[in-house]
């Protein structure tokens, strides 16, 4: 990763694409909110909001006060149907723990699973530490106290923007992974040729070295007449003299 490479420099990159999200899914019903730079950053969000009647009746209200644009439905299996069938069309998720059949839990670590990316949120009157301990670390992204205030609302598009900041450095890091793997790829292709020519011929005895060609084949010698006549004087010559070694 880039050393120079930090948040900073993302939250100077275009800030609204990031908050308004994927504009390029088709999402009958959502719009993508108003593009003036000085607009509430919760503008135009959408929560899918998974709760009893009552609970909707009161955290609809408040969600639509700070420009969310919300969906309403009564269980687990409704969301994942919707995730499903409407790819990106939703930015958060808010979910009541106690939910009749597939519990806030199970819904949170299904859509963790499945929809890497999509902030899920969950909300109870039942606060305990052990209770919010298990939501976080079960990865949701904030644990709230029923009945919802006003301040939780006003930071739930913290969280929402902090996904896709993270989603943006993964990608960034991804691409920059892929294109340092090919460069490696292509140096050790380059260098392969190289290392085959260096390579030590005495760990393979079957290979040869054209560099030094073997030394020609010595003439062979017939041995005549005369050859043999000037054997015979020499070892004359040599018996003669050999008397005088000591």
């Amino acid at each position: 990763m880039d050393s120079n490479f930090s948040y900073s420099n993302l939250l100077l990159e275009d800030t609204d694409s990031i908050v308004e999200g994927d504009s390029s899914s088709s999402c009958i019903g959502t719009s993508t909110g108003t593009n003036s730079g000085n607009r509430d950053f919760s503008e135009g969000l959408r929560a899918l909001v998974v709760d009893s009647l009552l609970g909707h009746w009161e955290t609809t209200p408040l969600l639509k006060k700070y420009h969310y644009e919300v969906t309403n439905v009564l269980g687990g299996e409704e969301v994942l149907n919707l995730l499903r069938q409407k790819p990106g069309c939703f930015d958060l998720v808010i979910s009541e723990v106690n939910l009749p059949g597939m519990s806030g839990f199970e819904l949170l670590k299904s859509i963790t699973k499945e929809f890497l990316t999509l902030p899920v949120f969950l909300m109870s009157k039942d606060c305990k530490p052990e209770m919010v301990k298990k939501g976080i670390m079960k990865g949701a992204s904030y644990y709230l106290r029923k009945p919802l205030a006003e301040p939780d609302i006003e930071k739930l598009w913290q969280h929402v923007y902090l996904k896709r900041l993270e989603k943006k450095v993964d990608n960034k890091n991804k691409d920059q992974n892929e294109s340092l793997g090919q460069d490696s790829s292509k140096k050790q292709k380059e260098k392969t040729p190289e290392l085959s020519k260096k390579k030590d011929p005495r760990k393979n005895p079957l290979s040869i070295d054209i560099s030094c060609p073997p030394a020609p084949n010595s003439s062979n010698i017939v041995w005549d007449d005369n050859l043999h006549r000037l054997f015979v004087q020499a070892v004359e010559h040599l018996g003669i003299n050999g008397r005088q070694c000591k």
